[in-house]
């Protein structure tokens, strides 16, 4: 049952894989597979957590977390509820004011004007925009004269993060305020 040495060196030239795989036993190549796919998946995890975006920051409390996203003019992901400052007549005319009054084609404005006015401190939560964020909270951060103070942005966030939670919103977009809290010019 010896085989020529000259069959040997012609089989090792000339085999290809497939006789190879027909060779081997099934269950060496199942877990050889195993192995690799999850070596693939491995690397796969690690290159998504250097190159994906993640928070700017983080921050853990015993009944909810907080994440700090940045990017520049534009929503950062989809939301349950966003957060939009508005002054006591409910009017979205300015920065994410704006981009969420389009976002919802002029639909939160119309029940906004119908709530209107509102004192500084408080809150009203509306339709949202869709595929976006379920529902707009407009908080009211300014007085009529769009003056601010940090008590009545503490209270209007407060407030829409209550009317949020009531409307069952996990996940809640406050957006960057600055632009909206400058005073804007009048033309």
């Amino acid at each position: 049952a010896k085989r020529p040495c000259g069959e040997t060196a012609e089989r090792g030239k000339g085999a290809d894989m497939s006789e190879y795989l027909a060779s081997t036993p099934t269950w060496v190549v199942v877990i050889s597979l195993i192995i690799l796919i999850t070596f693939a998946a491995l690397l796969a995890a690690m290159v998504q957590a250097f190159v994906g975006r993640r928070a700017y920051k983080v921050i853990e409390l015993p009944d909810m977390t907080i994440e700090l996203w940045v990017s520049e003019r534009r929503f950062p992901r989809a939301a349950d509820a966003v957060v939009v400052p508005v002054a006591t007549d409910l009017k979205m005319v300015a920065g994410v004011a704006k981009v969420v009054r389009d976002a919802t084609a002029n639909r939160l404005q119309i029940e906004a004007d119908a709530a209107a006015p509102l004192a500084p401190g408080d809150a009203f939560a509306g339709s949202g925009g869709k595929y976006r964020f379920g529902s707009g909270i407009l908080a009211v951060v300014m007085d009529a004269q769009k003056r601010t103070t940090p008590e009545w942005i503490t209270g209007a966030i407060s407030k829409a993060i209550d009317l949020a939670q009531s409307r069952a919103a996990h996940s809640i977009l406050i957006p960057d305020m600055t632009e909206d809290l400058l005073r804007q010019p009048p033309t």
